[in-house]
């Protein structure tokens, strides 16, 4: 009787705890990582056993961070992407309406409508086109306007130049008209002169006719 309570004693201690060993590897397969491994300070084989389960006990709980790390990664991964892709249809809208923008402004300097800017601000980055596309017009209105002012004064110089040659011709006309009337003058003047040679000759030789008769 001594013997086999012994027997039973001896039994149980070693049955009772490959029983719990037992139940706690179906719970650890199961997933259940939360398990307590009691005997792992034994030194027979009970504790190499409860010892080998609580190393697969670490594994497994190594292998749900593991998994849980990589879930984390391949969310971030999955937002960082649908981020890019989301900036690259927002860099994408705001470089299409700046290009619309400036393709108006063009349009309406094709149409010579220099006096339309473009007021509406482009994204930092861009800006700059539009703040030099108003730079641009605002030269090209100046120059067209001091062309059209050189433009004016060339054309009142013009008018000015062909009255002052009107006015030259005009009186060239009449300075040739005046020296006409001079050489005619001039002309009836030297006839006279002639005429009266001759009579003063006529007149020196019947003086001298007279005055050789008187001295005969």
């Amino acid at each position: 009787v001594v013997m086999g309570g012994i027997g039973i004693a001896v039994s149980s201690s070693l049955t009772r705890p490959l029983t719990q060993l037992a139940g706690l590897m179906n719970r650890l397969n199961n997933g259940d990582t939360e398990i307590e491994i009691d005997g792992t300070g034994r030194r027979d084989e009970i504790g190499l056993m409860a010892r080998a389960l609580d190393s697969f006990r670490r594994s497994a709980l190594e292998k749900e961070r593991i998994e849980k790390e990589a879930e984390s990664r391949d969310l971030e991964m999955n937002a960082e992407r649908r981020e890019r892709e989301a900036e690259k249809q927002r860099s994408a809208q705001e470089l299409q309406e700046a290009v619309t923008a400036l393709a108006a402004g063009l349009k309406n300097l094709s149409d010579d409508k220099l006096h339309l800017r473009i007021h509406t601000p482009f994204v930092p980055e861009l800006d700059h086109l539009r703040i030099d596309f108003n730079g641009s017009l605002d030269k090209l209105e100046e120059t067209i306007r001091a062309i059209m002012a050189s433009a004016d004064t060339i054309r009142g110089g013009s008018n000015d130049l062909k009255g002052a040659s009107a006015n030259l011709a005009h009186r060239t006309e009449r300075q040739a008209a005046s020296l006409e009337e001079a050489a005619a003058a001039l002309g009836e003047m030297t006839g006279s002169v002639n005429d009266a040679l001759r009579r003063c000759e006529t007149a020196v030789q019947v003086s001298a006719g007279a005055l050789k008769g008187a001295k005969a």
